[in-house]
């Protein structure tokens, strides 16, 4: 009798114990985010978690390839672009509310330090000498970094010399660690992603000129499919105040 007490007693709290987690969970919402900017979406949630008790899951992956998911049905609530055209095509096909710009990315050149004095080079001269073996950099089909990138060494008429040296990641984190992993030793990055950075010493660093490539706008939408509209729209709210802009501008974009 006691053992059977204690069986009904341990079946009750874990029924309890389930049914308040996903409680908990069904409060939140659903976030897909571009890979460029999770970590600064993850120090954002924490400062929106402290300030209204509301929290939200993460799901990142290339702009090209979270669009694709959405259009598909995925259940997101907010999506937070690393352009604004994949933003532009959803509210024309009635997917979403309209956009708003949340950030605007910066690209770096990073090379992995070495003999010699290469971090006192012109950006220009480490791109024209090709003083790399490999350059990796975002997909530029799916990723708007990797646009970026095609369009600075564009600019220096380099393309298809380079193309043979470049290693395409799916997305701009990828291409990052195709660098930090040694499968590259150079690579055209967001500006973002050297900010936590703890290795950050060992590469050679060269902010790319703004004039050298379009503004890479990163814009927000809210997905018509949610059902948490007012709960989703209070984050969205939050990402457009003062606070917000501060904990993104100091994580390594430009912010309106």
């Amino acid at each position: 009798m006691r053992r059977l007490f204690i069986y009904l007693y341990l079946s009750l709290s874990m029924t309890l114990f389930s049914s308040l987690a996903w409680a908990s969970a069904s409060t939140g919402f659903k976030v897909a985010v571009a890979s460029n900017f999770v970590s600064t979406l993850k120090k954002l949630r924490m400062d929106y978690e402290h300030r209204t008790g509301k929290t939200f899951s993460i799901s990142q992956a290339s702009t090209g390839k979270l669009y694709a998911q959405i259009i598909h049905g995925a259940p997101y609530d907010i999506f937070f672009s690393a352009d604004s055209r994949r933003p532009a095509l959803l509210v024309r096909q009635g997917l979403a509310y309209e956009p708003a710009v949340y950030a605007q990315g910066q690209l770096m050149l990073i090379t992995r330090k070495g003999p010699g004095d290469l971090c006192n080079e012109d950006i220009d001269q480490v791109l024209l000498k090709k003083r790399f073996k490999k350059l990796a950099i975002a997909n530029p089909k799916t990723a708007p970094y990797g646009i970026a990138a095609e369009q600075f060494i564009n600019a220096h008429g380099k393309w298809n010399e380079l193309s043979r040296q470049l290693v395409r990641g799916e997305n701009v984190l990828q291409a990052f660690h195709f660098v930090t992993s040694g499968n590259a030793d150079a690579g055209l990055i967001a500006k973002s992603l050297l900010i936590d950075f703890q290795n950050s010493r060992r590469y050679c660093q060269w902010q790319v000129p703004r004039q050298l490539y379009q503004p890479v706008k990163q814009e927000m939408v809210v997905l018509k499919s949610t059902k948490k509209r007012q709960l989703v729209q209070s984050f969205y709210d939050y990402m457009k105040s003062a606070d917000a802009k501060a904990i993104i501008k100091k994580s390594g974009y430009f912010v309106e």
